[in-house]
């Protein structure tokens, strides 16, 4: 693991620690796949670096739009509860998308 600057991580890489805000709450888990959301929302959280998995550095290979098709709906049914709850907040939305997305990358790859 290493830590990077923010402005050098790229989408794909690996958190190999929980990103904290300054008041000591979890803002990212680790092991979470980093992609245009999780990024800006470290840049508007005033975060300057990322501690990054080494084997991480290259790119993760997107999954094929079946498996993302598939694997999106098994993960929405399962947060279905949580869905139903915040299907008319917009932010909320695009926030679970995200998660969704980030937990279909990590079932294809562990």
């Amino acid at each position: 693991m290493k830590y990077i600057v923010l402005e050098k991580v790229k989408e794909g890489m690996i958190t190999a620690k929980d990103l904290l805000s300054d008041k000591g709450k979890i803002l990212l888990k680790k092991n979470v796949v980093l992609d245009e959301f999780y990024l800006n929302f470290a840049r508007k959280q005033g975060i300057e670096s990322i501690c990054i998995k080494e084997d991480s550095d290259e790119k993760i290979k997107e999954p094929s739009n079946m498996e993302k098709l598939i694997l999106k709906q098994e993960v929405k049914n399962e947060y279905k509860e949580m869905f139903r709850m915040t299907t008319s907040d917009q932010n909320m939305t695009i926030f679970l998308d995200a998660i969704i997305e980030n937990e279909v990358r990590k079932r294809i790859y562990g």
